[in-house]
């Protein structure tokens, strides 16, 4: 059980860290915060995200009722179809994507937090890789998956930040979202790497 203030999300932090920079260093997602990024690594990188958050996010809204009694509206956080329409103005069809199958356990409330923890933090760094596209040659009405909350998404991870701390002071469960975050983090890398591999991208600089 957590009762020091910020402690689970530092925590989080802690325990991610690792997978997290493994997947900023992976050369596919070194070339979607370059500005010379092409429309066919930004697809191949669009395609597998919509391969893990249309799964990922189906299954975190079978807790809906769970995170809205810490007032959070998780149906106001899915960024999958974002990410359809996204494609669509690349000309690319989302329907022919396959999900992801190694995906995390997120059998427990605990878990869908970890996961959330992943996703929503993925929506702050958004903000950074939104300004690198725009001085891109990628078309503007392409880029809504990184524009999601706009001039809410301080906000938005505050409010999350709040709720997640307010769950772990009463619950004994955190392992089960750490496991579930590193998992998630592990999922991103995968998947990336796999595109990487499949469009011929070089996997190591």
């Amino acid at each position: 059980m957590h009762t020091a203030k910020s402690q689970i999300m530092s925590h989080l932090r802690q325990e991610t860290q690792a997978l997290h920079a493994k997947l900023d260093s992976l050369p596919l997602m070194k070339r979607l915060v370059s500005p010379d990024i092409t429309s066919d690594t930004y697809g191949q990188i669009l395609s597998a995200y919509l391969r893990l958050y249309a799964p990922l996010e189906t299954r975190l809204l079978r807790f809906t009722a769970d995170f809205a009694h810490w007032d959070l509206d998780i149906g106001a956080r899915i960024k999958a179809p974002a990410l359809h329409e996204d494609l669509r103005k690349l000309d690319l069809d989302p329907q022919a994507l396959e999900a992801w199958q190694q995906l995390p356990e997120i059998d427990s409330f605990a878990a869908a937090w970890g996961t959330l923890y992943v996703l929503e933090g993925a929506t702050l760094g958004a903000q950074m890789i939104r300004r690198i596209l725009h001085k891109s040659k990628l078309p503007l009405e392409s880029q809504a998956f990184f524009a999601l909350y706009g001039s809410h998404t301080q906000l938005k991870w505050h409010s999350f930040a709040a709720a997640i701390e307010a769950w772990s002071e009463q619950s004994s469960e955190s392992e089960s979202t750490f496991t579930a975050a590193r998992a998630t983090f592990q999922a991103f890398v995968s998947c990336i790497t796999l595109s990487a591999h499949d469009m011929g991208a070089p996997q190591n600089e």
